[in-house]
């Protein structure tokens, strides 16, 4: 029986053997007379040699005012020029079969079939360096069968036509290195500011590394990901035998050095933007546009753009030289990118701190209707679970409104108001304003502007540029339009989104405007016109990052400073030199209510003790009147001042003398009137005190007690933390009939009259 079981077991086994193999030798059969039937079709196939970056059609730049900008794109690499090293670490990694294959790569597809199919999904592609090459200078990117047996075609007849070397030196020449490097020469340039031909054995290897995901693994981006994965690519040389074990271990132990940021290549910033802006639009690639022939009509000022490269560059500018920055200026009301200048050359993505507060809590608790301008908040140290929001210096000034809190960028009040509309909110209306928020930014750190990953300077001036433009969001551009042969193939999109109410936006404006001509943006106030601005400080035992963004009527205008500085400093003062060009020839206009903002005036002192939004009455003192303005949509639940009325009372009793207490606020007149058989005698009174609070109401010092004795009666006085506490003792005069005393409390109206707000009257008999 076991043996017949064995025997089983191995007929089994040569069952399963003999059908795979059948299986296998089916899929080679069928993908042999496939690849005959591809190869005879593929014939043909054309290739456009104008679309190879050894053709030169370039576009034709030219900005706003119709001038014609000049470009130059020579990234050519020729054949001569690619250094060995970076030729064996290209086709070690991306194509071992480069110099024996016809374009594409059959064992390679058999290869990854089998291993996408074991894994039900793809793992790994077959293209070969020629494919890649059509890929990035024929094809769009879209991904469906019919493009890449397209690809596949043109590869097969472009190997008939020019050598490997060829081939591969265009391929250098037109792949993306990332942070807007297009092809070796360009990528040699702004990381390791070098021509291909100096690079080091390491330098090749990291930039063949950096082309499957140049944003990972960039140097720039990710240091440790990217040495990482030089390492990788060192490897595999190793491997194919490109380079010996002792080029292995002295490459692999060379630290990557960037070269410094001032010295990066940054000509043409915007231009590169505005390529990036029209390729991604039409789905093509950077060289496909340079052998395009088109005119691009961009949005940029030339002269402002030299402005900011000027003042990028200008070390009065900045704490400590060499200090990356970057400046953008946007049109409001069309959303026209009209300069845009980085000294890293590239756009940069970094914690904005107390920018985000007016956007992510502010800007949704007033559009909410959960707060108003004029709402008390207590600013004060507090915790929510374990975390604990701290103010600059840990300074908390108590009593404070929203106002308040968004011109000296108040953390615990942004915190609060944070919870009062939940983090939800804050994420939602962050990512309409346009803000690179995550998932996992859905926590109250928003409220204080911590985001994951960090924000670019456009996102928060396109942001800040929506406030300005009435609560509508503008996508901002730096293309207006470009044209072939006369006609129009492209055309701004100028998508409008509704953010905010246009009330919600000019509240948040008019505290801004607050903010630069008393708070963090005051450097700004100097300007002969009105400007709201909002800064931000990002750092720990060290600030590293610093933010200005600023707004007028017409434009908005955003600055970062990456170095040891607040962004009420050097940010601000480098901005105010970019609006001293901007209207050097004229004054923009001011920010104007819309209909549905109403203003009115508050009572300062109420307002606190009540602790809801109180309005000024005839009575209300001169000093505890603000004016403020409100949403007309958000109802507010009045309550009375209270210099209308004031709800007297105090406590009286008999040992031997009278005993009288009572409490007594600084803001009120106070009268005590005793009724004896004698007549009527005022025996206390006391005016009210207005220096001694502030404009909140809160007392500005607290004195020591003290007593006085005069015609037989004892005052005592006692501080509180609102006024003062009174004790009277008295000896009336008696003769067995009732005794009584009035307590009244009133204040000088308006008209310079008393007015009585409250009085209350207790008899006793000795």
């Amino acid at each position: 029986m076991k043996k017949s079981h064995f025997v089983s077991k191995r007929v089994l086994a040569f069952n399963i053997v003999g059908i795979i193999s059948l299986i296998f030798g089916a899929c080679v059969l069928f993908t042999g007379v496939g690849l005959s039937i591809f190869t005879e079709w593929s014939k043909s196939a054309t290739v456009d040699e104008s679309l190879l970056p050894e053709a030169k059609n370039v576009p034709v730049f030219f900005d706003k005012d119709g001038n014609e900008i000049e470009y130059q794109t020579d990234n050519y690499l020729s054949p001569e020029e690619i250094p060995e090293n970076l030729k064996n670490a290209f086709v070690a990694l991306e194509d071992k079969r480069f110099y024996s294959h016809n374009g594409i790569d059959t064992y390679r597809i058999l290869g990854a079939s089998v291993k996408n199919l074991k894994n039900r999904k793809i793992v790994e592609g077959a293209s070969t360096i020629t494919q890649q090459l059509v890929k990035n200078t024929h094809l769009s990117a879209e991904r469906s069968i019919n493009r890449k047996i397209n690809e596949m075609a043109i590869a097969m007849r472009i190997e008939e036509k020019y050598s490997k070397d060829e081939i591969l030196s265009m391929y250098l020449s037109v792949i993306y290195f990332g942070s807007g490097a297009y092809g070796v020469k360009e990528a040699s340039e702004l990381y390791f500011g070098l021509s291909p031909e100096d690079l080091t054995l390491s330098q090749c290897a990291t930039l063949a590394g950096i082309v499957k995901n140049p944003k990972r693994f960039s140097p720039l981006n990710n240091p440790s990901e990217c040495t990482k994965r030089r390492n990788v690519v060192l490897g595999v040389m190793l491997e194919e035998n490109y380079i010996t074990k002792d080029e292995y271990d002295s490459a692999i132990n060379d630290k990557i050095v960037v070269q410094d940021a001032v010295k990066r290549k940054n000509h043409g910033f915007y231009i590169d933007k505005a390529i990036d802006e029209l390729t991604t639009a039409l789905g093509i690639t950077k060289y496909q546009l340079d052998n395009s022939g088109y005119k691009i009509y961009l949005n940029m000022d030339s002269s402002l753009q030299s402005v900011l490269e000027c003042e990028s560059g200008d070390m009065r500018n900045f704490a400590v030289e060499n200090t990356d920055n970057e400046t953008v200026v946007v049109d409001n009301s069309s959303g026209k990118i009209l300069a845009h200048y980085s000294s890293t050359g590239y756009s940069v993505s970094r914690q904005a701190g107390s920018t985000l507060k007016p956007l992510v809590v502010y800007a949704p608790a007033l559009n909410e209707n959960v707060i108003t301008l004029a709402t008390p908040i207590m600013d004060e140290p507090i915790s929510f679970g374990d975390w604990s929001p701290k103010n600059f210096g840990n300074v908390y000034v108590g009593a404070t409104t929203p106002r308040e809190s968004v011109k000296k960028s108040i953390n615990t009040v942004s915190a609060k108001i944070g919870t009062y509309i939940g983090t939800k909110t804050m994420l939602d209306y962050g990512r309409k304003f346009g803000l690179a928020l995550n998932d996992e930014d859905d926590n109250l750190t928003l409220s204080l502007g911590a985001t994951k990953y960090g924000n670019s300077p456009l996102s928060i001036c396109s942001a800040y540029s929506a406030i300005a433009n009435g609560g509508i969001k503008i996508t901002p551009s730096y293309v207006a339009y470009a044209t072939l042969n006369g006609k129009k193939i492209y055309l701004s999109n100028c998508a409008r989104l509704k953010i905010i109410g246009e009330d919600t936006a000019f509240l948040i404006a008019d505290c801004l405007i607050d903010t630069v001509k008393d708070g963090t943006a005051k450097s700004l106030s100097v300007l002969p016109y009105e400007i709201a601005g909002k800064t931000g400080t990002v750092g720990q035992n060290q600030n590293t990052d610093a933010w200005c963004a600023s707004f007028t009527t017409e434009h908005t205008v955003v600055v970062w400073h990456g170095g040891n500085e607040t962004g009420g400093g050097y940010p601000t003062l480098h901005a105010k030199k970019i609006y001293t060009h901007l209207y050097k020839n004229q004054t923009p206009h001011g920010f104007t209510a819309p209909d549905s903002v109403t203003k009115k005036s508050v009572d300062v002192y109420s307002t606190m003790k009540n602790k809801n939004v109180v309005f000024a009455g005839d009575n209300t003192p001169s000093k505890f009147v603000k004016s403020e303005y409100f949403k007309q949509s958000n109802a507010i639940n009045q309550e009375k001042s209270l210099f209308e009325q004031v709800d007297l009372d105090f406590s009286i009793s008999v040992e031997n003398k009278v005993k009288i207490s009572f409490t007594a606020d600084y803001v009120y007149d106070y009268r005590l009137i005793r009724q004896d058989v004698l007549g009527e005698k005022t025996i206390y009174s006391q005016s009210s005190d207005l220096d001694a609070l502030n404009a909140d109401g809160t007392v500005k010092s607290i004195s020591e007690p003290y007593s006085l004795y005069i015609d037989g009666i004892m005052i005592e006085i006692t501080p509180t933390d609102s006024g003062i506490a009174v004790t009277i003792t008295d000896s009336p005069f008696s003769l067995g009939e009732p005794i009584s005393y009035t307590l009244f409390a009133s204040v000088i109206n308006k008209n310079s009259q008393n007015s009585v707000l409250g009085t209350v009257t207790k008899s006793i008999l000795i």
